[in-house]
């Protein structure tokens, strides 16, 4: 009794101590003297301590941080509130204070901005409640007006003690408060949840109520929300129980998916309103209209769910159908199939025995059968006994659950009972019993199942190169599985090898012998009669291509043996595979053999590198292998010979005449790959190619791709050596001639970052580029990136080098000289280094930039939209001000951005304002595959009203096209969402409330609405004529199959009873849905 008497009195002590600002002896003097309220000082200490109430000093740093945003945001024309831990300072105080303690020096206003201390958060003031006149049939209007009243008198019968998952500490009304905070939360972002949540802000619980929950009269949802913050003392009950019910019968959910939480939520709910009684239970029942519909069945699941006996048995005793499903993890299933799932065996037993005296299975008995099933994987024996004793069918799903929980007396029972043990075992894989033991490997049960004359024909589903599945018999799932018990097993029983199919999905054993097996069960299968020609035919790859793909000549010519089917040129095909790794090994011998069978000597093998077996050959340093492939005709040296092995080849080459010509195609990949080398032992290669060959001589072959030498020499000498030996050669090529510019630099500054310490190369470097100044920007991102390398940018802005210039995002050395080589490459390429400058340390060198040089608007709008993404909003204002194009848009994952869409996407109001202003153009920018949403049904679906105003005061059009995959119109995200308000805004300016929904997984408006079970919602859009008869049928059938399927009854009650259910409804109604759609 002490906590209620304390929770009684909470939100008027909070609003006294707390935002008032009062001292502990003033609230103790005014709560004895106007409530009565009398307790010691000591007692209110601990309390508070207990609540977690404290009064917090903000401290001069945390002063200095709000200065610095209400300056920095006034440029913006904002105006700002501030918090601290749940408490609000009005504008008087803030300036105060910042007066008193927030003083910055002028530098300070330059540095960038610190991170925001916890729990201090400054945001614009939140949204505003805005008034609308609403229809009374809407369903909550239907419900409230008689329900509420008789509701709200009838206290609870039961005790906060008898609710085994309340905490001791916690009051239904806390229950409650959580619930609501959280749910209204989660209709807003950022710091308005926050705020939301950490403090009792009433204009924010108005806004949030004012965007879901139509008025019945004006000022209403003002009035519930200063009631359930305390702004008008007394008790706040009958408005906690009204929002309650509300969300409840609008599927308003608790933050995310369903969780115990939000059960624990509903179930407060139920006991704070009365409800906990089979009379006020089949009250609820009898009302009229979907609103009393939803709220019984949620509080019902909730119950289900909760294992709350009592209050289902009463439940079912006001008229609640046993059989009705519930959502449980996301998927609607049968109470009865759910309590038997239950962890506690007691509590599955109790609940399953009252489902069942009510009828529950009657009418289908697949959901005893279901039942059945999870009391087996449940392994709860008085479960199982329970419904046997009701003569259930035994399915086969039963016994491969039996067979999976390890309970072979259960299996034996139930074989008993029902001896076909040529069932299926169900789920995916649907395998039949016999085959479930093949899986699972499982020798024994094998040889129960054959004895007993389980079919070894039957087919089976059959894993086949990765994910994919291909039908086989019972034989080839054993082979599959490689156990040669099994195998033998099924060989004994004769069954039959050459089982055929019509379907081309069908995998013969022999196939899946030749695909996973070995030899040996390869040859079982033929000495048993296995014909070849079966399996020749299996997805256009005969038998010996299917083992020489495995490099198994053995079993390829067995088959032959056997009569498979060879292609002329296979086996010739087979011997040239394998010619490269014979050369790659240096084997000489064998490399002969498969020349003289007729191994192809100059195929070109386009996924390797070199591509050709002389190529393979240099590149090895075997000087004897390249003779002999030269003697037997191998000429061509391929496009991609990026190495010579070794300095005795060289020589060899030279000797025989083919060095020069060889250096001429190559030089430059090869001299790279000599320096690479000589990094682990020098043997006089590189110096004697720089003999031979100017630096960077001749062409470079513009399709390689590999990365070792995909350099130039000597950004090769910065990268692949160590200092001095890097500093000696990169000085003899730049004598030799070698040129310095961006990827040269890069690989300079990596090359100090990676703690080389040595800035004689950089040095060396400079001094080159300062007599003759480039484009220099991947130097400029390397030295960017980190904090000890930043000095290297004012060191290149001073000696003349340009920053402009494309930036190869992945800033690795091989990536920029193939970009420099082709202008093209497959991966990210930044119009200029201001969209890394925005992103690394706090954008704090991007003015620096911004001032080096002049920037086209194009390269500091992509830099604008980069520092949205990262929300660097110092950087955003400095592009703005430096006249940034506003309608740039960059890829992020796998999608095009442009700035509007990102502000949208934050609710940052005041930068959709100024973008707008600004002349962004994608208000009205169709939709396209790359956008998936206009900026209209961006903001609509992230509940803004504030930003829903404001671009549809600048022309956005309510009716644009929601694009074709799962997207859809401002109005179908507004139904889905529940916006009633958003939505009769959208209505107002001629939002066409039966406009088509997106090709795939997409909705109508009507069909989302339903879907969600959003029935207030529901009857807004059927108000403004939503189509429900003639071409309009198929979207009502279809609601209604959808909000039954997400088990939102109210909804589909809703809809049945406006437009009559017929029979004709009813068998469209089965062929309606495919299940493979998404919501």
């Amino acid at each position: 009794m002490a906590d209620a008497e304390w929770e009684a009195h909470k939100a008027e002590i909070e609003r006294l101590y707390i935002r008032e600002n009062k001292k502990l002896e003033e609230v103790l003097q005014f709560m004895e003297t106007t409530h009565g309220f009398r307790k010691t000082k000591n007692q209110y200490t601990a309390r508070f301590k207990k609540w977690g109430f404290k009064k917090y000093r903000m401290g001069a740093l945390k002063w200095r941080h709000v200065n610095r945003e209400i300056q920095k945001r006034a440029a913006e024309g904002q105006n700002l509130e501030v918090w601290f831990d749940g408490v609000y300072y009005d504008s008087k105080t803030v300036q105060f204070e910042i007066h008193r303690q927030g003083f910055q020096r002028e530098i300070d206003k330059y540095q960038p901005l610190s991170p925001t201390p916890e729990g201090l958060i400054v945001c614009s003031p939140g949204p505003s409640i805005f008034q609308i006149t609403w229809p009374q049939n809407l369903p909550w209007f239907i419900f409230s007006i008689p329900a509420l009243s008789r509701l709200q008198n009838v206290p609870s019968k039961t005790h906060i003690q008898q609710i085994l998952w309340i905490r001791e500490k916690d009051l239904f009304s806390q229950i409650i408060e959580r619930g609501l905070i959280d749910s209204l939360g989660s209709l807003m972002i950022n710091n308005h949840a926050k705020v939301l949540r950490t403090g009792r802000n009433s204009s924010r619980v108005a806004a949030a109520l004012s965007s879901i929950m139509p008025e019945q009269h004006e000022g209403q949802n003002l009035y519930i929300a200063e009631r359930l913050c305390g702004l008008r003392g007394g008790s706040d009950a009958v408005e906690r129980l009204q929002v309650a019910l509300f969300l409840l019968s609008n599927s308003f959910k608790r933050g995310g998916p369903r969780t115990s939480k939000e059960d624990q939520t509903i179930m407060a709910t139920f006991y704070q309103s009365g409800l906990d009684t089979v009379n006020n239970l089949k009250y609820l029942l009898s009302l009229p209209g979907a609103t009393a519909h939803a709220i019984s069945h949620k509080l019902f699941a909730s119950a289900v769910r909760s294992q709350d006996v009592r209050i289902v048995r009463m439940a079912l005793e006001a008229g609640m159908s046993p059989d009705i499903p519930i959502i449980h993890d996301g998927y609607p299933v049968r109470p009865l199939m759910l309590a038997s799932n239950f962890r506690d065996s007691r509590a599955a037993l109790d609940m399953c025995n009252l489902f069942l005296s009510y009828g529950s299975g009657l009418k289908d008995v697949k959901i005893l059968e279901r039942a059945l099933c999870e009391a087996i994987r449940s392994r709860n024996n008085e479960l199982i006994k329970l419904f046997l004793g009701r003569n259930i069918p035994i399915p086969g799903e039963a016994l491969s659950a039996a067979i999976k929980t390890g309970t072979p007396g259960l299996f034996s029972m139930l074989l008993d009972i029902d001896p076909n043990i040529n069932k299926r075992s169900g789920g995916s894989q649907d395998l039949s019993i016999l085959g479930l033991a093949v899986d699972r490997n499982d020798v024994s049960l094998t040889q129960y199942l054959l004895a007993l004359g389980a079919d070894v024909d039957a087919i089976q589903h059959v894993e086949f190169r990765g994910n994919r599945i291909v039908k086989s018999t019972t034989l080839g799932l054993a082979i599959r599985k490689g156990n040669n018990d099994i195998i033998s097993l099924l060989l004994d029983t004769h069954p039959n090898i050459n089982h055929q199919e019509a379907s081309g999905n069908y995998a013969p054993p022999l196939v899946l012998s030749v695909e996973y097996g070995d030899i040996n069960i390869t040859r079982r299968l033929l000495s048993a009669g296995a014909e070849v020609s079966t399996g020749d035919k299996f997805q256009g790859m005969n038998l010996v291509q299917r083992a020489l793909e495995r490099n198994d000549l053995k079993t390829s010519r067995l088959l032959i043996s056997y009569g498979s089917r060879v292609e002329p040129t296979q086996m010739e095909d087979y011997y040239t595979s394998i010619l490269y790794k014979t050369v790659e090994m240096n084997n000489l011998d064998t490399a002969i053999s498969l020349l003289s069978w007729g191994a192809r000597k100059n195929e070109t093998f386009y996924d390797k590198v070199p591509d050709t077996i002389l190529g393979a050959a240099i590149v090895g340093g075997h000087c004897e292998m390249v003779g002999s492939l030269l003697q037997a005709g191998a000429t061509r040296t391929g496009k991609s010979l990026i190495q010579i092995g070794n300095l005795e080849t060289a020589m060899y080459l030279e000797q025989l005449g083919l060095l020069p010509q060889i250096l001429h195609r190559y030089g430059q990949p090869i001299l790279v790959s000599a320096i690479r080398m000589s990094r682990r032992s020098d043997n006089g290669l590189v110096r004697y190619l720089l003999d031979r060959n100017r630096v960077g001589f001749g062409p470079y072959w513009r399709l390689l791709d590999y990365a070792p030498v995909c350099l130039s020499p000597l950004a090769a000498a910065i990268f692949y050596l160590r200092f001095p030996e890097s500093f000696s050669l990169a000085k003899l090529l730049i004598l030799r001639g070698a040129s310095i510019g961006d990827l040269e630099l890069t690989a300079a500054v990596e090359d100090y970052r990676c703690g080389s310490q040595h800035f004689g190369i950089l040095q060396l470097l400079l001094d080159n580029l300062s007599q003759q100044p480039c484009a220099v920007p991947n130097a400029f991102q390397k030295a960017l990136q980190y904090d000890h390398l930043v000095f290297l940018v004012r060191r290149f802005l001073e000696i003349g080098l340009d920053p402009g210039g494309k930036v190869v995002a992945s800033g690795f050395l091989d990536n920029i000289f193939l970009y420099q080589l082709d202008g093209v490459i497959d991966c990210e390429v930044l119009d200029s280094i201001l969209e890394r400058a925005v992103i690394w340390r706090n954008g704090a060198s991007l003015r620096t930039l911004l001032h080096s040089r002049t920037w086209t608007a194009v390269e500091k709008g992509r830099a604008l939209t980069t520092a949205l993404h990262y929300r660097h909003k110092s950087a955003v204002q400095d592009l703005l001000d430096a006249g940034a194009d506003v309608n740039q848009a960059i890829r992020i994952s796998s999608r095009s951005y442009p700035p509007l869409w990102l502000a949208i996407k934050r609710q940052d109001i005041s930068l959709t304002r100024r973008l707008v202003a600004l002349g962004a153009d994608y208000v009205n920018r169709p939709v396209s595959s790359q956008f998936g949403r206009t900026a209209l049904q961006s903001a609509v679906e992230g509940g803004n009203v504030q930003i829903v105003d404001m671009l549809l005061d600048a022309g956005a059009d309510p009716n644009q096209c929601a694009a074709d995959v799962q997207c859809g119109t401002a109005l179908q995200f507004a139904a889905i969402k529940g916006y009633i308000a958003i939505a009769r805004k959208l209505l107002a300016k001629g939002a066409d409330v039966n406009a088509k929904k997106s090709l795939v997984n997409g909705r109508t408006a009507l069909e989302g609405a339903a879907e969600h079970g959003r029935i207030d919602m529901l009857q807004l859009l059927l108000n403004e004529g939503a189509s429900i008869v003639a071409s309009g049928r198929r979207q009502y059938i279809r609601a209604v199959k959808l909000a039954e399927k997400n088990a939102e009854f109210g909804a589909a009650k809703l809809l049945r009873d406006q437009a009559g259910w017929t029979e004709w409804d009813a068998r469209q109604y089965e062929h309606e849905f495919d299940s493979r759609e998404k919501s």
